[in-house]
C-alpha cells in the first residue's frame, strides 16, 4: 500500500513539474534545446523558478536553474528581476542567451536590474537592457558577455549599467558596452559611493580575481560622490593599495565629472 502511494506521489510530482516547465514558450532546458523566453510571462516564470535556487531547511543547496539553458526569442519587457528575491541565498545559475534582443525594465522594480544575482558558473550574454542595470550582483565563476545597456540613469540606485557589484571570485565581464548617461545630483558632496560605466563596485579582495575585457563606455558620468571610473569604480582602500582588477582592451569615451578621485578606466 505504501509502495503504491509512493508511486502515485512520484507521478503527481512529475506531472506538476512538466506542467510548470510547459509555461515557457518551448524548449526543454538543454544546450541543444533551450527554454524559449518570448513574453513577459515567460520571464516572470523564470524569475519565480530561480527563487528555488537556495538553501533548504537542511542546508542543502537547491539548484533548479543550474545547468539549464534559456534563449530570448524577441524583445520583451519585465517588472521583476531574476530571481525575484534579492539575497545571497537566491541566484540564477543557468545560461541565458539574449540572442541580441532587448529587455526593457519598467515599474518600481527592486533591485533595478534584470538579474538580481547570478552565481555558480552562470552566464548572461548577447542582450540589450533598458531601464536598469544588467546584473545587480555578479558572484563566483559567473560571466556577463556581449551585453549592451542603453539606460540613462538619473539618481538611480544603480552604481553602474552592466554590473552593479562583483561579490565573488573569478567573475568575468567581457565585450560589454554602455551608451547611457549616469547622473547623480542627490548625493552629499564627497560621499564615498562608486560609480562607473561598466562595473560600479568590486567587493573586498575579489578585484584580484575579476576579469574585465573589451568593454567600452560612451556615457557621461556626473556625480557629487566618488570614486568614479569610466569602466570600473573602486573603493578608496583599493585605490590606496594600488590594486586593480585584470582590465584589458577597455575604452572610455564618455565625459567623467566627479568631486573626488576619478578616471577614464578606473579612478
Amino acid at each position: 500500500m505504501n509502495k503504491n502511494k509512493t508511486i502515485i506521489l512520484i507521478l503527481m510530482l512529475t506531472l506538476s513539474s512538466s506542467l510548470l516547465f510547459a509555461q515557457f514558450s518551448g524548449g526543454s532546458g538543454t544546450e541543444a534545446d533551450p527554454y524559449k523566453i518570448s513574453s513577459e510571462k515567460d520571464f516572470e516564470t523564470l524569475s519565480e523558478l530561480a527563487d528555488l535556487d537556495s538553501l533548504d531547511d537542511f542546508g542543502v543547496n537547491v539548484t533548479w536553474s543550474y545547468g539549464k539553458y534559456f534563449i530570448l526569442t524577441n524583445n520583451i519587457q519585465t517588472k521583476v528581476p531574476c530571481p525575484v528575491s534579492i539575497s545571497l541565498a537566491y541566484s540564477f545559475k543557468g545560461n541565458f542567451n539574449g540572442k541580441n534582443y532587448r529587455i526593457t525594465l519598467y515599474g518600481d522594480i527592486d533591485p533595478p536590474a534584470l538579474f538580481s544575482l547570478i552565481s555558480a558558473g552562470a552566464k548572461v550574454s548577447n542582450i540589450i537592457v533598458d531601464g536598469g542595470c544588467c546584473v545587480w550582483g555578479l558572484n563566483e565563476k559567473s560571466a556577463i558577455e556581449n551585453c549592451i545597456n542603453t539606460t540613462h540613469f538619473f539618481n538611480s540606485k544603480c552604481w553602474s549599467t552592466i554590473v552593479n557589484s562583483v561579490i565573488g571570485y573569478n567573475a568575468i565581464v567581457r565585450n560589454c558596452m554602455n551608451t547611457g548617461s549616469i547622473i547623480y545630483t542627490n548625493e552629499i558632496p564627497g560621499e564615498i559611493v562608486p560609480k562607473a560605466g561598466i562595473i560600479g563596485h568590486i567587493a573586498n579582495a575579489y578585484y584580484l580575481f575579476t576579469t574585465i575585457e573589451n568593454c567600452i563606455n560612451y556615457g557621461c558620468i556626473i556625480t557629487n560622490g566618488y570614486p568614479t571610473g569610466g569602466i570600473v569604480g573602486l573603493t578608496p582602500t583599493q585605490i590606496a593599495n594600488g590594486s586593480i582588477p585584470h582590465i584589458q582592451n577597455c575604452v572610455n569615451v564618455g565625459v567623467i565629472n566627479a568631486t573626488g578621485p576619478s578616471g577614464g578606466i578606473t579612478p
